[in-house]
């Protein structure tokens, strides 16, 4: 289980009602960690780490925005300007690659490896709940690859530079994405967390003038079952409230963690 918290470093994500994206998606992250480690056979991946805090889940409920999130690429990459979010976007669809093909070479199944990219979004207030989004097969006929200085020097850019991705790999990763998100959104059912009536699954984000457009982390990733995850609205002042206490927090890892557990046949937590 490959494990992506959003944002880090000087790129902390949507900010409201005095919450910052980054270090409350990463205390999730923390947790779902510690559940699949604790209870399950995973073998967990992290594509980020908080050089202060570690792994270690908060103590209480308010987080204090560090800035220390680094993307664990060798070197480790950690946003010191605003400016550098989209290296760190890219540095981790690499990365994931990276753990991907290793695990291939140590003799795992394609199938039982899933990327899961955390975040909360940033839509209209009164929405409220989760979204998750998949990769539309449509949205990824290119060949994804970055060059430049500002990443030639790290070593997953440099085993492999570029990735392309034929028809039946892009309609099949779009078909078991939507498979681990509809497992997902049972666990969410299944903590009573809030989830939209209306497509609370796309292959694509929505944005003014109706410009559809698929996130970085999912375009060049290569493991077939992949997602993003916005756990809820932070603009919502009712969402904002849920990340706030470390107790849902930790029920939106449980529901993460069940989503996994439900994908691959196992009981839920």
């Amino acid at each position: 289980v490959i494990i992506d918290p959003g944002h880090g470093g000087r790129d902390t994500g949507t900010v409201k009602y005095g919450l910052t994206e980054h270090e409350y998606v990463y205390d999730v992250a923390c947790r779902l960690r510690r559940l699949l480690q604790e209870r399950t056979a995973a073998r967990v991946e992290m594509t980020l780490k908080d050089r202060k805090t570690g792994y270690k889940p908060s103590r209480g409920d308010r987080i204090k925005s560090n800035l220390q999130g680094e993307v664990l690429t060798h070197p480790p990459f950690l946003a010191r300007e605003k400016g550098e979010a989209r290296i760190g976007v890219n540095l981790r669809w690499y990365l994931a690659n990276s753990i991907y093909r290793s695990a291939l070479k140590a003799g795992t199944d394609k199938n039982k490896v899933v990327f899961i990219s955390l975040h909360a979004d940033s839509r209209h207030p009164s929405l409220r709940g989760a979204m998750i989004y998949v990769p539309g097969a449509r949205y990824r006929t290119r060949t994804y690859g970055v060059s430049g200085p500002a990443y030639s020097r790290y070593a997953e850019v440099k085993e492999q530079p570029t990735t392309r991705f034929g028809k039946n790999q892009r309609v099949r990763s779009e078909a078991v994405s939507r498979e681990l998100a509809d497992d997902i959104l049972k666990g969410f059912r299944r903590q009573n967390l809030e989830i939209p009536k209306t497509k609370p699954v796309r292959d694509s984000i929505i944005r003014s003038k109706g410009r559809r457009w698929l996130p970085a982390v999912l375009r060049g990733n290569q493991v077939p079952t992949k997602v993003l995850v916005e756990m809820l609205n932070l603009s919502n002042k009712d969402d904002a409230a849920v990340l706030e206490k470390a107790r849902n927090r930790e029920k939106l890892a449980t529901a993460l963690a069940d989503g996994i557990l439900t994908h691959f046949g196992e009981k839920p937590l």
